[in-house]
């Protein structure tokens, strides 16, 4: 499948409305045309919110690889099954003007805990037709779980230093890499 389709099944399953993450306010399927990397973190992108998270969705790697299952690939057997493992970055921007940082932190904190369980709550993230039902599109194989052959990094996080901006508000940022696989019958 083309990684489009790939990107927009984790699209759907992480949209604010359909994911329910508290103070999940904006999902982009990639960063968004600026013109100085800074406004991706400008404050004024939350005007008149006092807390919220804007996630930035690209994929930073693919790799791809045979399992043998059913015998070699056609013409000469009956299939098998290639994985096609990617890397997806996940950029939180999480905005805080709570009277203290401690607030914020926890606060971003606790938004870090209800993505990693959103992530968590479906290894297919909603495409399994089997549990879905005729909207389901089998695109994901499993994602949050290593690589599905010899394990791996099923989610890896990185939380940078808060910055403090102008007027109190202060922005917690991390960058999350979750490994997402299809499987791919050829």
């Amino acid at each position: 499948m083309p990684l489009s389709d790939v990107s927009d099944a984790v699209y759907a399953w992480l949209e604010p409305n359909a994911s329910q993450i508290p103070n999940l306010g904006t999902l982009y399927q990639a960063i968004p045309k600026v013109a100085n990397e800074s406004d991706l973190f400008n404050a004024e992108t939350y005007a008149g919110v006092g807390i919220g998270a804007t996630i930035y969705m690209f994929f930073v790697d693919q790799k791809e690889r045979r399992i043998a299952l059913g015998g070699p690939p056609p013409p000469y057997g009956g299939g098998g099954h290639k994985f096609v493992s990617y890397t997806l970055a996940l950029l939180v921007v999480f905005k805080s003007d709570l009277q203290t940082t401690e607030a914020g932190q926890l606060a971003y904190n606790s938004f870090g805990d209800a993505l990693t369980a959103r992530i968590r709550q479906d290894r297919t993230a909603g495409t399994d037709a089997a549990i879905y039902g005729g909207n389901a599109t089998a695109t994901i194989f499993q994602w949050g779980e290593g690589d599905g052959i010899h394990g791996g990094d099923d989610i890896q996080t990185q939380h940078f230093v808060p910055k403090t901006l102008a007027g109190g508000v202060t922005l917690f940022q991390s960058l999350y890499h979750i490994n997402v696989v299809e499987d791919l019958q050829t």
